[in-house]
């Protein structure tokens, strides 16, 4: 069964098939995927800063960039579903920091292993579309990097594995945020299921109620 992954920032989709990709390439896929949400927050960021450019882009009322993955199941009988797969991927960048700088540091330099169809790395400085350009360009080293996203997009301080959050209050809903004590900075929407179908995510991170 082909599997997608789908981002949303701003008025930028972009769809990428998983189809028998092995995990790595599809924690480095969606690690890339979070260095474009958060490069253009940064831009964003960057440009409210000054007086005469929030009120230059006001009249616009450009929101901050949102990361939205499109999942088809939650759970199947072989306990592995498109949720769960970017479950992984939240809790290991969020509580791997060592996997996390190693690996933005490979995309930073075009060694990332994700090729277009002629072998071409897609982040390579001599690729035709240059990705990350705003960050490679502004000297922006790995380490910074991670520990700034976390506090931009994770709403943390520190490093630490995902929390899941039961929202008793709005059904099929679960909160995400990073440690026991981290701010909350998203939500999975379950929709009809009910809670108890992830249940059994139970014992690779925290779920509480």
């Amino acid at each position: 069964r082909d599997q997608y992954v789908k981002l949303v920032v701003g008025k930028l989709l972009f769809v990428s098939c998983l189809k028998e990709f092995s995990e790595p390439t599809k924690q480095m896929l969606m690690l890339a995927n979070l260095l474009t949400l958060y490069e253009q927050k940064h831009i964003l960021d960057d440009f409210k800063a000054t007086e005469d450019s929030a009120t230059m882009i006001a009249p616009y009322k450009i929101e901050d960039p949102l990361w939205v993955f499109v999942g088809s199941k939650v759970q199947n009988t072989k306990n592995q579903s498109d949720i769960l797969e970017v479950v992984r991927f939240l809790d290991r960048v969020l509580s791997d920091k060592n996997w996390a700088v190693e690996n933005i540091s490979k995309i930073f330099r075009g060694t990332s292993g994700l090729e277009d169809e002629n072998g071409s790395d897609l982040f390579s400085p001599t690729y035709p579309e240059q990705r990350l350009s705003y960050l490679r360009g502004n000297g922006f080293q790995p380490e910074g990097v991670y520990e700034d996203l976390l506090q931009r997009i994770f709403q943390s301080e520190r490093s630490a594995h995902l929390h899941l959050i039961n929202i008793k209050d709005a059904a099929g809903e679960i909160a995400l945020r990073c440690g026991s004590d981290g701010k909350f900075f998203g939500v999975i929407d379950i929709g009809h299921q009910k809670i108890p179908e992830i249940r059994r995510w139970r014992g690779d991170w925290h779920q509480h109620r």
